[in-house]
């Protein structure tokens, strides 16, 4: 018989850079890093919206892609995450 077959792993890292500033202009949402093994497929970060605190648009990166908000989330669609981006 052949060996198992090992699905590859993925090590996404997903941060505030400033847990503080989460939710303020000036400050981004959160990192999203891929620190090893393969690249991950069809990644969406969500994150919970803090009660009291209106989100009225949310991107992600230069490109502004727009995130969907909803009631209690802002879900951010980041597709494919290569190693180390």
């Amino acid at each position: 018989a052949a060996p198992a077959q090992v699905p590859p792993s993925v090590d996404l890292r997903v941060a505030a850079p400033d847990p503080s500033g989460l939710f303020t202009f000036s400050s981004p949402m959160f990192d999203v890093t891929n620190l090893g093994g393969t690249a991950a497929t069809g990644v969406v970060v969500e994150v919970s919206i803090p009660a009291g605190v209106a989100v009225d648009r949310a991107t992600i990166g230069w490109f502004a892609i727009p995130c969907a908000i909803r009631l209690t989330t802002v879900s951010c669609p980041m597709g494919n995450v290569a190693v180390g981006q």
